[in-house]
């Protein structure tokens, strides 16, 4: 089957989603704020599917999301990486073949200013030789990635937009990272993976938007349902 079983959906915040999805577009109290929906429990009531290796159906007994999965995982990287500089640095995962990257002496001036911010995050990045670096680890939130055209797409878009303040600098460099390591379309993904991006989706504090502000998702249930086959 195409389907894959995962858990329960719980609802700590409502009483159905269709609450639940008006509410993420309002402002939630500080109570409300700390409160996280939660998928817990081993009930085969929850199934997930991959569209076109671009979207994410998560089906429960109270409705259906549909994920873009880029958008999602950028969400989710982007917060992890902010909790990594306010909080603690990130686990890397350790690359069993390291990448060298070669780069401009330019680029890799600008490489050497925000080493030490990427390996908060999670990177683990040497200086190898005059212009080039070797990568040994990646962030632990990320999944496999093309180490290379990462660093390259990430030097690039950072030289084309780079802050000159501090805190503006580190922002930038964490939203450009968290694009650039997204999982982008045309990647199939595993039942587990599927479930895991949505439960910490859901975990996020702004879950319904991505880095520009568009949605990460679209909740049908049968409210929405009854208002789309209204006569």
């Amino acid at each position: 089957s195409d389907w894959a079983s995962g858990q329960r959906f719980q609802k700590p915040m409502t009483q159905n989603w269709e609450s639940l999805y008006q509410n993420l577009n309002t402002m939630a109290t500080p109570d409300e704020q700390n409160q996280k929906l939660e998928l817990s429990g081993n009930h085969d009531s929850t199934q997930v599917r991959q569209i076109g290796l671009r979207y994410i159906l998560v089906q429960s007994e109270d409705g259906i999301f549909l994920l873009h999965q880029y958008r999602a995982h950028a969400r989710i990287l982007l917060e992890d990486f902010e909790k990594s500089l306010a909080e603690s640095p990130q686990g890397s995962q350790q690359e069993l073949f390291p990448t060298t990257i070669d780069l401009s002496s330019q680029d890799a001036a600008l490489m050497s200013s925000v080493a030490p911010t990427l390996e908060t995050i999670g990177f683990q990045i040497e200086l190898f030789g005059q212009n080039s670096f070797i990568v040994r680890g990646i962030p632990a939130s990320c999944l496999e990635l093309n180490i290379e055209d990462t660093l390259l797409g990430f030097v690039n878009d950072l030289k084309d937009n780079k802050p000159s303040g501090e805190e503006q600098l580190k922002d930038r460099i964490i939203k450009s990272m968290a694009q650039q390591t997204a999982i982008k379309s045309g990647r199939a993904l595993k039942a587990q993976e599927m479930l895991a991006m949505f439960r910490n989706l859901m975990r996020c504090k702004q879950p319904q938007y991505d880095l520009n502000g568009k949605p990460t998702f679209v909740l049908l249930n049968s409210g929405t349902l009854d208002k789309l086959f209204e006569a």
